[in-house]
C-alpha cells in the first residue's frame, strides 16, 4: 500500500512542468523521500521503494543521494563522537580537578595538625581518586590525635 501510495504521487510530480526553484524544491524532496526510505522504512520495503524513486527521480542518480546521505550520517557520527570525547575529558578533568583539590587539602591539613607528613602518607594520598574517601580521610584527620589514629584503608 505504501509503495503504491509513493509511486502514484511521485508519478504525479513527474509530469508536472517546474522552473528552477520547482525542479530544486523537487530534488531537495527526492532527497528527503530517500532519506525517509533509508532510515524509517522497514529493510523488506527499501529496495522496492529505491526502484519507484529511481523511476521518478528525474535523472538524479538515487544511488548517489544515498552515498551522500551516507557521508552525511558519517559525518554526523563523527562529530558526536567528538562531541562526546570533549565531554567525557572535560569530566574527567573535572573530577581529577576535584580529587587534586581534596588531596592537597589534606595534606595541608596534616601538616598543619602534625608539622611532619612522612612521605609514605604523601604519596598514598596522592594515589587516593574518589573524593568520598578523601572527605572521610579529612574529617578523620580533624579528630586525630595522631598520624597513626586515622585509618587510611577504610572507606
Amino acid at each position: 500500500m505504501f509503495i503504491s501510495t509513493v509511486a502514484e504521487v511521485l508519478s504525479k510530480t513527474a509530469k508536472l512542468t517546474m522552473d528552477t526553484v520547482q525542479t530544486e524544491q523537487h530534488r531537495r524532496a527526492m532527497i528527503y523521500l530517500a532519506s525517509l526510505v533509508y532510515h524509517r522504512r522497514p529493510p523488506e520495503e527499501r529496495d522496492a521503494l529505491i526502484k519507484v524513486i529511481d523511476e521518478h527521480a528525474r535523472g538524479m542518480e538515487v544511488e548517489t543521494m544515498f552515498q551522500s546521505m551516507a557521508e552525511v550520517t558519517f559525518q554526523k557520527g563523527i562529530e558526536q563522537g567528538i562531541e562526546q570525547g570533549i565531554e567525557q575529558g572535560i569530566e574527567q578533568g573535572i573530577e581529577q580537578g576535584e580529587a587534586r583539590a581534596k588531596q592537597m587539602a589534606l595534606l595541608k591539613l596534616l601538616r598543619h595538625r602534625f608539622r611532619s607528613v612522612p612521605e609514605t602518607v604523601t604519596t598514598r594520598i596522592y594515589t587516593l581518586r574518589d573524593p568520598v574517601h578523601l572527605d572521610m580521610l579529612f574529617e578523620k584527620a580533624l579528630n586525630a590525635e595522631n598520624l597513626e589514629d586515622i585509618d587510611w584503608d577504610t572507606e
